[in-house]
């Protein structure tokens, strides 16, 4: 597009570019031509780009909807985690399962800008739930189930955009939490 725009500036301001092209018109035809290939190329491109994320949006829907589910159980159990060594280990596998979950489903979600937002978030929270299990005992049970709930009321909310393509019944099947906190 730039490209063309600096041609056809050129040639309309100055003389001795537009008598070139005057001059020499199998390479401007030929130019001219490569040019609405490459901007054809280009909008077929974004065409296909947006089918296939329309395509793919139940699919990231629900895939998003099963991290939640499970970004719930993990911040519930690892709020749990100090309780005892088995709460611990408990903890522990769960977190594993939420971060692979977030691993394998990376290169689905990346492509599209809402659940690529959704993604950073869920590695930031799989972050704070690493760093809780962890530091266990700086701080109150009861603070740390408050501020993972908060950190899962969050999570849902970046994830409501997501999930929107998803029925009720859909967002259910894939997550026994609930998703939609408009919802009551």
């Amino acid at each position: 597009m730039v490209l063309t725009a600096v041609l056809v500036v050129l040639d309309l301001a100055d003389g001795s570019v537009h008598r070139y092209w005057a001059r020499h018109s199998f390479t401007s035809s030929v130019l001219s031509g490569l040019l609405v290939l490459l901007l054809t190329v280009l909008i077929v491109d974004r065409v296909a780009r947006r089918r296939q994320l329309k395509n793919q949006s139940l699919a990231i829907a629900a895939q998003t909807a099963v991290i939640v589910g499970q970004a719930a159980r993990t911040a519930d159990a690892v709020a749990r985690a100090p309780a005892s060594a088995e709460d611990h280990a408990a903890a522990s596998e769960e977190l594993r399962a939420y971060a692979g979950m977030l691993m394998t489903s990376a290169p689905l979600l990346i492509d599209a800008p809402r659940s690529r937002t959704f993604l950073e978030a869920a590695q930031r929270f799989a972050a704070q739930l690493f760093r809780s299990l962890r530091q266990g005992g700086n701080e109150t049970a009861e603070q740390r189930r408050t501020r993972l709930e908060g950190a899962v009321e969050q999570l849902r909310l970046v994830a409501a955009p997501v999930v929107e393509p998803l029925s009720r019944d859909q967002r259910v099947a894939a997550s026994s939490d609930e998703l939609d906190p408009t919802d009551s």
